[in-house]
């Protein structure tokens, strides 16, 4: 796949956009040693960043027809360098929290324009695999690079690693198209059929944007507290570390068997195996009792979820091919990170274990995998491969 001026965009822009995303399971065990919160606290906190995430790509994704996708990409990665070089440089605990808020505008506003602008492209699901797969890539760079830098430069270097990497993609946002979306129902060059009836449109759009906050919900509010659990059974950090980029590693094939599935057997088909893996894990990792098992469960959920990532967001496309939706879609995504520590934290402090968390993730990603296949199977698409444009 040769990597154009906009894939590169593109690349950029999900990888500053998911930086926290990834980062996550660190920024708490960071918080904990260096303000001395706890870990229900802790993620508090970060819902409140991606509380900002999600006002950010609704507030952006409304005014795609007035601001372009490369002046909201580019004022977000500034916002975003801004927000976790002020986290980076240990400021007291009220600035702290306002970098956490100003770092969670910008990443909604960059996240949202990379979902639009893959969208809007002819053949979505290629554009939203490439983009997954950038970020399985960073994912290994950030689960090599941060356990190193915390060893060496202390838990601030959390934040110095996501201000690094913004201010390295910063200027291929310079690279996305400098367009408007286009206003609701304008049809489009594209390889998606348009909806002709609005109001079923309106809730298919809808079930599938729900369906996609829970898949988030799933994920984050599990992930989020891995590292706790892993400290829980007595695994030394190194192993965390290990199993983390482990599991990254493992997971850039997520992408790439989504691609695959998609091309022989269409949206809908596929779900069921991608769910199957990501149960799986949550499970194994939340009855670990060693190194190995929490390893063998990391891998599981983040193959999973990187291999049913792309279904999701081609679903949007699908659904609404100007982008727009795509990119609100990005504010379900962070309000489903937001939800999903916050209510772990909340279960934690009301005396709950790390096993009920490790049950509600299953719960949740079950019914938003049902949810999605129900939106596609009345839309009547995604059970047969559509076919792929030349490049």
């Amino acid at each position: 796949m040769r990597l154009d001026p906009l894939r590169l965009g593109l690349v950029g822009a999900i990888c500053l956009g998911e930086c926290s995303l990834f980062v996550m399971p660190f920024m708490v065990g960071a918080m904990t040693e260096l303000y001395r919160i706890s870990p229900g606290e802790a993620g508090l906190v970060l819902s409140l960043q991606m509380v900002m995430m999600t006002t950010a790509s609704l507030a952006i994704s409304a005014l795609f027809s007035r601001i372009t996708l490369r002046h909201a990409a580019v004022a977000g990665g500034v916002l975003a360098l801004v927000g976790h070089g002020i986290a980076a440089v240990g400021p007291p605990w009220p600035l702290f929290l306002a970098s956490r808020l100003l770092a969670g505008f910008g990443e909604g506003l960059v996240l949202a324009t990379a979902n639009a602008a893959a969208a809007r492209t002819a053949e979505p699901h290629r554009a939203f695999s490439l983009i997954t797969l950038s970020m399985a890539a960073l994912g290994v760079v950030l689960y090599a690079a941060i356990p190193w830098s915390i060893d060496h430069l202390g838990y601030r270097a959390v934040f110095g690693t996501m201000a690094a990497l913004a201010a390295v993609v910063l200027p291929t946002l310079f690279l996305l198209p400098d367009e408007h979306c286009a206003a609701p129902g304008r049809a489009l060059a594209t390889s998606v059929p348009a909806l002709e009836d609005a109001r079923p449109a309106l809730l298919l759009q809808l079930g599938a944007v729900v369906a996609f906050f829970g898949f988030y919900l799933s994920i984050n509010g599990l992930w989020g507290y891995t590292e706790r659990i892993g400290a829980e059974i007595k695994l030394r950090v190194v192993d965390i570390s290990s199993a983390y980029l482990i599991a990254s590693i493992a997971g850039v094939a997520g992408p790439y068997l989504a691609r695959q599935a998609e091309q022989r057997w269409g949206l809908r088909r596929p779900l069921a195996p991608g769910v199957l893996v990501m149960v799986s894990g949550n499970l194994t990792i939340g009855y670990a009792t060693s190194s190995l098992g929490f390893t063998v469960g990391a891998v599981l959920i983040m193959l999973g979820y990187l291999f049913l990532l792309p279904f999701f967001k081609t679903a949007m496309a699908l659904l609404d091919p100007s982008g727009r939706l795509a990119g609100a879609a990005a504010g379900f995504q962070a309000a489903g990170t937001a939800v999903g520590p916050g209510a772990a934290g909340l279960l934690l402090i009301a005396g709950g274990r790390y096993i009920d968390i490790v049950h509600a993730s299953v719960v949740c990603v079950l019914l938003a995998a049902v949810l999605l296949w129900v939106c596609l199977a009345v839309r009547g698409a995604g059970l047969s491969p559509r076919p792929v444009p030349a490049e």
